[in-house]
This record gives C-alpha cells, structure tokens and sequence, in this order.
C-alpha cells in the first residue's frame, strides 16, 4: 500500500510473494462485521495470511493463538512421566511419519536418514523416536493410534540401532504399560508423544508432516529450548539448510510460493513466535 514506508513495503511484498492475492480487510470496515467470509481455503498458518500494519496486533494474534489453542493441562502432565525418565534436554528427538503417509517422497530409507542427520546427536545420546512406522511390511493401513503402545521389534529402524546403539534408541511401547496404559485415551497418544519431543535437546522431524510442525511450534514458544532450528530428517545437515534471509522466511527460498520445497502448511517458520513474548504497549 502507498502509505507503507519503503522497508514496509518491500517486507510485505515478500510476505505476500508467489500467486497469492491480497485482500484489503480494511476497506470491508473491519470494527463493524464480527465474522469476515474468505471464499478460497486458506490452507497454512493463520501468520502466513494475515498482514497487520501494526506490528503491536501481529503479536496480539500470536499471543492469542499461544494461549488459547493448545492441548490440555492433562495432556503435558502425562508426557512428563515419560521426560522424567529421559530426562528434561538429556535426550534428542526423531519424529518418522510413514505409514499412510499420503506424501511418498518423504519415505526416506532409515539408513538415509542416518546420514542426513550425521552430527546432531552426540555420541552414546539418548534417542526417542516418536513414529507411525510399525515395521510390519509395506502393508501400510489407516494408522490405529494405539499401534504404537504395543511391543515392537521396530526391524524398520535396524540402521538407527545399530548408529546409536540399541540400548539409546528409546520407543513409545518402552513406556506406555509402565507409566500411562491406564489414564490415556487413544486419541490422546500422539498428543503426548508431541509433548515429550519439545523437551529434547535436539529436534529433527518429518517434512511435510504437521505433527512436526506443531512441535517445532511448541518448541518455539518455550524460552528454554535453545534449538529452534527447524531441522527435518529428509534434509542433509548441515548444507542443505539456509541460515540468513530478510523478510519472512518463507518467502527466502528458490521456490516462489513454497518455503524449501515445502507447501505452506508443511512445515513451521520461526515468525510463529517471533516476537511473541514482547511486550504490548
């Protein structure tokens, strides 16, 4: 708009970059209607589509997402169990989405995966590896919440064993019997296992996936995890990674309207909590 300073300008120019088509919310007098309809799916991150000149109401909206829409107070009470044991930043966190997964160019063989991600464990580190992958063949169903909870040979991983060691290589079925099989309704599982990745010191997820994503999010609001990094297991570390950008940074990468090759929605950017712990004046 005419009225943005230079930098303001160029800034929301690379907000709105790719084929996206910007809406003036403004003009529809925006005090007076409680409900604005949007005829196309906005499909992504509510601060991917929403631009406020004021950055004092980004950071309201933020804020307001943190605070209000997130799991139950009983949901992070029940992954404690599991981060007591490994112990809160002593281990590091894989998230592998296979399964049903619609999105096969992320099926990335284990032993690749070792390779991608060569020097962000530390030697004879704990591992926990929150997964879908039932080692079962490529017979790959509608994924059942509770597969996980069950004694698993987890064959699939063998490459992952044999780099970190078995007796470091931690599972969900470790821990479910021993510390949540009575108090953990089916659709919670996934919820919990989310929470104990954002206490790892370390957190490489799946592209694509947005249960990564959430995590990475999760991550990114708390002032004491100190790797925010958005690292994905498909991802060679660390020269397929960019470090530097001005403007948002999905709008840094080669791709017009993707961010590294990702859709919107497939993966977390830092400006989700940038910004989100400032105060409002």
């Amino acid at each position: 708009p005419d009225k943005f300073s230079k930098s303001k300008t160029l800034w929301f120019e690379k907000f709105k970059k790719g084929s996206r088509r910007f809406i003036d919310v403004g003009d529809l007098q925006i005090n007076g209607p409680k409900i604005i309809h949007f005829p196309q799916n906005l499909l992504g991150h509510f601060y991917n589509f929403f631009y406020f000149e004021n950055p004092q109401r980004t950071r309201q909206l933020k804020r307001l997402i943190r605070d209000h829409v997130h799991y139950k107070e009983e949901i992070f009470e029940l992954a404690e169990r599991i981060i007591k044991k490994l112990g809160d930043f002593k281990f590091s966190c894989l998230h592998i989405r296979r399964n049903e997964f619609q999105f096969k160019d992320v099926w990335t063989p284990a032993d690749k995966i070792v390779e991608n991600i060569k020097g962000l464990f530390k030697s004879g580190e704990q591992i926990y590896i929150a997964t879908d992958e039932l080692s079962k063949g490529d017979d790959h169903k509608h994924f059942d919440p509770m597969a996980m909870t069950k004694r698993n040979k987890h064959t699939w991983f063998t490459p992952m064993l044999e780099e970190y060691g078995e007796e470091n290589v931690h599972f969900l079925d470790e821990y479910f019997d021993k510390l949540l099989v009575s108090d953990v309704p089916s659709i919670w599982v996934g919820c919990v296992e989310s929470i104990v990745c954002t206490r790892a010191r370390v957190f490489i997820g799946t592209r694509k996936s947005t249960f990564s994503g959430y995590i990475q999010r999760l991550r990114g609001y708390m002032h004491d995890v100190g790797q925010k990094m958005i690292l994905d297991a498909q991802t060679k570390y660390p020269e397929e990674y960019y470090d530097a950008f001005i403007g948002p940074s999905w709008a840094m990468f080669p791709h017009a309207t993707f961010g590294g090759g990702h859709p919107y929605w497939g993966r977390e950017y830092n400006e989700a909590w940038e910004g989100v712990w400032d105060p409002i004046s």
